[in-house]
């Protein structure tokens, strides 16, 4: 028999919608929130591993509205999580990106509450895996 669809919904009665549980799951290790800047107030997620940063919507942090930073790949931020250590540094844009108003010439470890500037952005870090936590622990 046929079921009637519900035109608000798109589904008829008594459907299963199921989840596309095949995507891989990335938790969170730390974020990033601007704290000056066109984006003021706004978080972005750090994932394990590079993390890399531009206005292109195909960067892992994507910062739009900032014309200041490469469309790109202007900075990589990356949590290493067999030594439980954060790096920052440039990528392959042209502006230099700094930590705590230091240029980064290359990539360094970053400690909880640095502050990373690209472009005209100020981002606060702010850790959620190191040493006293990490996703690969055996509980």
């Amino acid at each position: 028999p046929t079921v009637p669809v519900n035109p608000t919904t798109g589904f008829g009665g008594g459907e299963t919608i199921g989840l596309d549980m095949s995507k891989e799951v990335r938790p969170v290790v730390g974020w990033l929130v601007c704290i000056e800047g066109a984006t003021k107030g706004t978080d972005y997620r750090i994932h394990s591993q590079n993390n890399y940063i531009g206005r292109s919507a195909k960067m892992d942090i994507s910062i739009p509205e900032d014309s200041h930073i490469s469309a790109e790949n202007s900075a990589i931020i990356a949590y290493d999580n067999e030594d439980r250590t954060f790096y920052f540094g440039p990528g392959s844009g042209r502006n230099i990106v700094r930590v705590n108003g230091k240029p980064a010439l290359s990539v360094e470890k970053i400690e909880a509450y640095d502050v990373l500037t690209v472009g005209t952005t100020k981002l606060l870090f702010v850790p959620l895996c190191g040493d006293r936590f990490d996703w690969n622990e055996k509980k």
